[in-house]
């Protein structure tokens, strides 16, 4: 009787140690469980945290974005594609606006007036670079009163004009504008011989029609020398009428073979403005000389024909130029540039009206061949 009391105190004995291993490892899942949860939860706050501090960094970021203010002179055709490619450049070495950069566009409608304001308003931003797509006079009514602002500003034409001394002999910025000449050192000189092939003079001379600032009358009769020809005025034009005025007057003289144009005016005696589209429709009607131009978009308008630069590629060459200050350069540094792309056009239109054929060798060399006014080609 004895051993089955023993037995059976052994088995209780085993079954309560069975039990209590079995709560143990209960507990110890428990233990897990809320260890597993409490890491989750710290890896979750983590998580957050990283994500918060990356959010912060964007917007520290966002806070040092790039300013750059792009001036668009006119609303034609060519500044607006010449705007363009400027913003496109830009994004496509990381100055994309509302990301990387805050993009100000200006327009200034062809109106001088509104330069001021303008000029003001750019003060303000505090722009890293100012790029002026200039036509007529936003290289000067806005870049000058810029001079010594120490706002880096960049020219897309005619940073050369003798009249606003931006640069020294050398092409290296005396302040903080630099930008593109109007044209390549030796684009007039070649303009002339081309001319020459196209139109030959025959001892008759020339006159060069232009508006304030831009060309030098010695430079000018000095290229017309090397190709025979002898300058018989040179007449800078501030207004519109007096453009005109010249135009009428040597399409009387017989002794005039040909009556260059440098730069169409856009300012009126009265205050008003008139746009390169405007006036090439005066011109192309009653001008009845022939000229080479050295913008391809003047012959799409209807000049005789050009060695031209082509203005969507100095807003590139601008953007370019912007861009390297962006990144860190000084624009004291920068030396002007010559447009690098140049094209030979015609306007087989212009040639017609002139009463000129074009040599069948110039035909073949031309980049493009205007049919007419209005950019068909």
């Amino acid at each position: 009787m004895s051993k089955k009391i023993i037995a059976l105190v052994l088995c209780l004995l085993m079954v309560t140690l069975m039990l209590v291993g079995c709560g143990q490892s209960a507990s110890k899942t428990n233990t897990d469980t809320e260890n597993s949860e409490t890491v989750a939860a710290e890896n979750g706050t983590t998580e957050q945290s990283n994500a918060a501090q990356d959010t912060q960094s964007t917007t520290s970021a966002s806070g040092q974005k790039k300013k750059i203010v792009v001036i668009q002179e006119t609303d034609d055709e060519i500044r607006t594609k010449g705007n363009e490619s400027i913003i496109a450049t830009l994004k496509k070495e990381g100055f994309e606006d509302g990301k990387t950069a805050e993009i100000t566009q200006i327009k200034l409608g062809g109106d001088e007036k509104k330069s001021t304001a303008v000029v003001d308003q750019i003060k303000q931003i505090k722009p890293d670079v100012v790029i002026i797509n200039s036509a007529q006079f936003a290289f000067k009514s806005v870049a000058k009163p810029l001079e010594g602002s120490g706002i880096p500003v960049v020219l897309n034409l005619n940073v050369e004009n003798k009249a606003l001394e931006y640069i020294d002999a050398e092409g290296t910025p005396k302040n903080n504008i630099t930008g593109l000449f109007t044209m390549p050192k030796d684009l007039q000189v070649n303009a002339f011989k081309f001319l020459q092939k196209i139109h030959p003079t025959n001892g008759k001379k020339a006159v060069f029609i232009t508006t304030e600032g831009r060309f030098v009358k010695d430079d000018v009769a000095k290229n017309l020398k090397e190709v025979g020809v002898e300058l018989k005025d040179f007449c800078e034009s501030k207004f519109v009428e007096d453009f005109q005025a010249a135009v009428e007057k040597y399409n009387k003289d017989d002794e005039v073979a040909w009556m260059l144009v440098g730069i169409w005016p856009g300012a009126k005696k009265d205050g008003t403005t008139i746009s390169n589209l405007e006036f090439a429709k005066w011109d192309v009607a009653n001008r009845k000389k022939p000229s080479v131009t050295y913008y391809e978009a003047a012959v799409k308008l209807g000049m005789l024909c050009g060695l031209g630069v082509d203005l969507n590629e100095t807003n590139v060459q601008a953007a370019e130029m912007a861009i390297k200050i962006l990144k860190g350069e000084d624009v004291k540094n920068l030396k002007a540039e010559s447009p690098r792309k140049i094209n030979i056009t015609l306007n087989q239109k212009n040639a017609q009206d002139l009463g000129i054929n074009f040599p069948p060798d110039i035909l073949a060399s031309a980049f493009r061949v205007y049919k007419d006014y209005q950019g068909n080609f």
